[in-house]
This record gives C-alpha cells, sequence and structure tokens, in this order.
C-alpha cells in the first residue's frame, strides 16, 4: 500500500493534469469541459487491451491511471476499468 502522502499527491497532479488538458482551472470546471478528440469515438464504444510481457517487466505509474479513472468516472459518471496487474507466479 501507498503512503498516504503519495496518494494525496497521486490525486493532486492527476486532478492538475485533467484540468491543463482540458483548459480548465478547477476540479469543478471539469464536467462541463469537453475533450474533443474523445468526442471522435462514439461513447457505447468499448476497448479491452492486454499488456503481455515474455520476461520479468516493471509496470510504473498504475496507481495513476487508476486515479485518472476514478476521477473521470466521479465527474462524467461513467464505469471504467482499472488497470490491475498480476503476477503470473501468483496465480
Amino acid at each position: 500500500m501507498l503512503p498516504d502522502s503519495l496518494l494525496h499527491d497521486i490525486t493532486k497532479t492527476v486532478t492538475w493534469a485533467l484540468c491543463e488538458d482540458l483548459g480548465v482551472n478547477t476540479y469543478d470546471e471539469l464536467s462541463s469541459s469537453s475533450d474533443i478528440t474523445a468526442e471522435l469515438i462514439p461513447s457505447e464504444n468499448q476497448a479491452v487491451a492486454n499488456i503481455i510481457s515474455r520476461d520479468e517487466c516493471v509496470i510504473c505509474g498504475v496507481a495513476w491511471v487508476n486515479e485518472v479513472f476514478k476521477q473521470l468516472d466521479n465527474i462524467y459518471n461513467t464505469n471504467t476499468c482499472l488497470l490491475y496487474t498480476s503476477d503470473a507466479a501468483d496465480e
């Protein structure tokens, strides 16, 4: 588990990045903004991705990716998938 101080920083940096990306100044403005690129994809489309590695690897940034989806879900009332990792040796 990540320390609380890092979790707080992740939340803040993701909020900042989303605001910067969508051209707004505050988290509250995000719900009224739109991403022109995202509007090119029909809302009913879904995507699935798998990352497969033949060798051991380190996947960095999972907590940040999950925070992005968490914040977007809260803003736009969507149900997205989080990024999960597993170690095949543990299965």
